[in-house]
């Protein structure tokens, strides 16, 4: 028997389901990572590193990285939806941020493009070497403390 292939429309509500799956299970796994408490960037660092840098979560997270290059290349509905899933994740980690409260967004920003940046890493040039930046990271925010 012959599957037909995917249509375009397919394709499109397959990511967009899997966009929200990835924000729902994100949040929840974070949530139980960093809880409610106040914490700095290095320490959100070193909470999230550890569950995103799974080989469990690999294909979620090669998904995710397409659906952030079509936004890139501006192909809808990408380009609209990812920027909101972003600054939801960015909503979230705000107030579990520490410190005065007019930084704490770009402090969630900056852990989270830190976070960005090392699974980009881990999903083109291997774990190897994203665990190593990881350190490098934790060790650059424990010394500016």
């Amino acid at each position: 028997m012959t599957v037909p292939p995917e249509t375009a429309t397919e394709r499109t509500i397959h990511s967009l389901v899997i966009l929200g799956e990835l924000a729902s299970g994100l949040f929840e796994v974070l949530d139980s990572a960093i809880g409610d408490g106040t914490h700095s960037a290095g320490e959100v660092l070193e909470m999230c590193w550890p569950v995103f840098a799974s080989r469990r979560n690999d294909p979620v997270l090669r998904d995710f990285f397409e659906l952030i290059g079509l936004a890139s290349s501006r192909v809808e509905p990408y380009a609209t939806l990812a920027p909101t899933t972003l600054r939801a994740w960015a909503d979230w980690l705000t107030p579990r941020m520490s410190g005065p409260a007019d930084g704490r967004r770009a402090r969630a920003v900056a852990v989270m493009s830190q976070v960005d940046g090392l699974l980009l890493m881990r999903q083109t040039i291997g774990r190897r070497a994203a665990d190593e930046a990881f350190a490098v990271l934790v060790r650059t925010w424990r010394d500016a403390v």
